[in-house]
């Protein structure tokens, strides 16, 4: 591949992987300001692995938060690794080959779509959690929730490489076509089928953010503790006796209120908890949405550009839808510590302690 005096493409002498630069100056400013949002998300997502990990912070939404950071963290070194290459391919001190072509395609499109199916499947492990309190520890525990995260990456990974294997093996034509007709395939699972998922369980989580206070509510009162933890043991003997009725006198001679500070702070103790529980469950559900909806705004741009790219190939148009989404994939990826540290006051004491 060599670089013409027009500044208008790069071309590239293999089959299916023509490399179009319109605009070199626009390029490279590209590239720039993915370096910079990646290195901010690098450092943001590894803060989010080293706090999520902590005891303190142990959940089932906690593991999958850890899982997405792990998929951005790779996703962001892949993508600063690739523009960094660009940046001095257009200086015209490297040139492009094929197999770090598809090695950077191959390692991208496998993380994005880990972080889709992570970001799924928090969605839907936060509705589950929500609308199902009382079996929350069965539906959602620590054991089950690695398992959906190493069959995700597992699946992830097998579904790439089913896409990318023909194109190794043969380089003809051929294997160009199959390329191009597993990667269509590639594109309906990793993209319209989470993406639809995603929309279905924003509605749930919305309407469920509106509605959890009083499913939680429900929950405490119906449990054993709340209802015997702010009231009164009855009297086991008749008030007609003579014990009582001396008991009773002898209590009459104390304080009026020498046991009602005891049962007060007993029920502003509960009403506390459920406050905060309540206000905790809110929170962690905000970041839920925020994270899923960031992922709904940003993701879209990314798979038009590998539609486009596979039907119709490389032109002028799906360069710079490709910069477009190049910015938006590494802003979605770096989003989530400010999520975190914004909303979650527990991650911003954690993150705090751990600075010190």
């Amino acid at each position: 591949m060599e670089l013409k005096d027009t500044p208008t493409h790069i071309e590239s002498n293999e089959a299916g992987f023509d490399i179009l630069i319109p605009n070199p100056d626009l390029h490279l400013a590209t590239s720039g300001v993915v370096l910079v949002i990646g290195f901010l998300g690098i450092v943001g997502n590894t803060l989010i692995v080293f706090v999520k990990t902590r005891r303190q912070m142990a959940s089932p939404t906690s593991c999958f938060f850890t899982a997405l950071a792990i998929s951005d963290l790779l996703l962001l070194c892949v993508i600063m690794i690739f523009s960094i290459y660009e940046i001095a391919m257009v200086g015209g001190n490297f040139s492009r080959t094929k197999g770090f072509v598809l090695v950077m395609m191959y390692l991208h499109r496998l993380f994005v779509t880990t972080t889709c199916w992570l970001t799924v499947a928090v969605a839907i492990t936060r509705c589950l959690q929500i609308r199902c309190i009382p079996r929350l520890l069965v539906l959602c525990s620590m054991a089950r929730i690695r398992i959906v995260c190493a069959v995700i990456f597992i699946s992830s990974f097998a579904l790439q490489t089913f896409q990318f294997l023909p194109v190794c093996i043969d380089t003809t034509d051929l294997g160009v076509t199959l390329f191009k007709v597993a990667g269509v395939m590639n594109l309906v699972f990793s993209f319209f089928l989470p993406f639809g998922l995603l929309v279905i369980s924003n509605a749930f989580l919305i309407h469920q953010l509106a509605s959890h206070r009083q499913v939680m509510l429900r929950y405490f009162n119906r449990s054993p503790m709340s209802k015997t933890s702010g009231q009164p043991r009855k009297a086991t003997r008749s008030a007609s006796s003579p014990e009582t009725s001396t008991a009773n006198s002898s209590l009459s001679s104390l304080p009026q209120r020498s046991c009602a500070p005891h049962l007060t702070s007993a029920r502003l103790s509960g009403v506390s908890k459920k406050m905060q529980t309540s206000t905790d469950v809110k929170r962690v559900t905000v970041i839920v949405l925020a994270t899923t909806v960031c992922l709904l705004v940003c993701y879209p741009f990314e798979a038009v550009v590998t539609y486009f790219s596979l039907l119709i190939g490389a032109s002028d148009d799906t360069c710079y839808l490709q910069y477009l989404a190049m910015v938006l994939l590494v802003t979605n990826s770096s989003m989530n510590f400010l999520f975190y540290f914004t909303i979650s006051c527990k991650f911003r004491r954690t993150v705090i302690g751990l600075i010190r």
